[in-house]
């Protein structure tokens, strides 16, 4: 006897709704705010030029402190120096009148303290 095949019947499958669209809408972006965000990360990035700017100022003040109480003035009037090049550093620029002052690891010379004060 032959007998006849029924397919299987697919199970019915319960889908999840789709997400609900969010009502809330991104603001477009148009070129002033564009602007804007640059004109901000520019201003940041000037910021942190000038921080590491008196950060490298502050440590080569140390650093030519600690050339100078050690006996080495070449380096440490060498790193004075270049603590008041970029943007003048008050500290620095009174050690280093000291030094022409004294004659410490320069010429003892009056009229640069002068310049220097």
């Amino acid at each position: 006897m032959i007998k006849a095949i029924e397919p299987s019947k697919p199970e019915a499958k319960v889908e999840s709704p789709p997400p609900a669209v969010s009502s809330v809408k991104k603001p477009e972006e148009t070129l002033d705010s564009i602007l804007e965000s640059d004109e901000l990360c520019r201003a940041s990035l000037q910021n942190l030029r000038d921080l590491h700017e008196d950060t490298s100022a502050i440590i080569n003040l140390e650093l030519a402190l600690d050339a100078l109480e050690s006996g080495n003035s070449k380096d440490g009037i060498e790193l004075l120096l270049l603590c008041t090049e970029n943007k003048p550093n008050a500290a620095a620029l009174f050690n280093l009148g000291i030094c022409y002052e004294r004659g410490i690891g320069v010429e003892q010379d009056r009229a640069k303290v002068e310049l220097v004060d």
